[in-house]
């Protein structure tokens, strides 16, 4: 038996390249002075800038010294401040039993000095502090059960401005 005859193989003629390629090739520049460095047809890298530290020593301390001091705060005091009275304006009704305090609020704001003064702070649950940021204008007329002479939110002017000691 005979065997079968290899099918004879033609050589593809090589196409030229695909018109989009003819075009960028058309766009290199020629003069070698003015050709990108680096592999042809590849973007050059550019050299690795050193990134400016986040946050300064200064304010690293400041935030630890205010993580201390808030978790300290946090085991004298449980219960949210903002659940009675919210509730009382926004329903005329208030819950039963506060729920238990899972954020701090700064009822001044945060900059500089006010991050850990203690005078500001409200312990609040996370849906009436989310509250607090979502109403300003109404948060600004209810008292706080925490501090009988504290809004829950500092009044125009007032915010981020520390205020001098009572």
């Amino acid at each position: 038996m005979a065997s079968k005859p290899k099918p004879i193989q033609r050589r593809r003629e090589k196409r030229p390249p695909a018109l989009w390629k003819q075009i960028e090739d058309a766009a290199q520049p020629t003069d070698p002075t003015n050709a990108p460095r680096g592999r042809p047809g590849r973007k050059t890298p550019r050299p690795r800038q050193k990134r400016p530290n986040p946050v300064s020593d200064r304010m690293r301390k400041a935030r630890q010294e205010y993580e201390r001091k808030k978790k300290a705060w946090f085991k004298e005091t449980w219960f949210c401040c903002a659940c009675k009275p919210i509730g009382i304006a926004t329903t005329g009704l208030a819950r039963r039993t506060p729920a238990l305090a899972t954020d701090l609020h700064h009822q001044r704001g945060r900059q500089g000095s006010l991050l850990s003064d203690e005078r500001f702070w409200l312990p609040v649950c996370s849906e009436c502090h989310s509250w607090i940021h979502d109403h300003p204008g109404e948060a600004r007329e209810i008292q706080s059960d925490h501090h009988t002479n504290l809004k829950l939110i500092a009044g125009p002017g007032e915010w981020n401005t520390p205020q001098d000691n009572e």
